[in-house]
């Protein structure tokens, strides 16, 4: 068990697991709920319209394309994961 050492934490410091990163030269180490507003996201939740070559519109995030872009599925349709490594129809299975 590790304790949670940021000083805004509430409730039991007791946690399973820390998260820990830097700021400039600073360490920062505490627990998924207090330091997951100080992280920001690699790709934007903002929403904003796309269009496709057929004409049809749509509002979607660029966390979102992201996501579908790199969900695969198997070739007998059991099963799907999430491809880490990359992206697009370059993926051979």
């Amino acid at each position: 068990m590790a304790r949670c050492g940021l000083a805004w934490h509430e409730g039991d410091r007791e946690i399973l697991r820390t998260v820990i990163f830097f700021r400039g030269d600073k360490k920062i180490e505490g627990c998924l709920a207090c330091t997951s507003g100080l992280l920001t996201n690699l790709y934007s939740t903002a929403k904003n319209w796309r269009e496709l070559p057929n004409g049809k519109q749509f509002n979607i995030s660029a966390a979102h394309v992201h996501d579908i872009k790199s969900r695969r599925c198997s070739p007998d349709l059991s099963s799907t994961w999430v491809d880490r490594k990359g992206l697009g129809s370059d993926m051979r299975y």
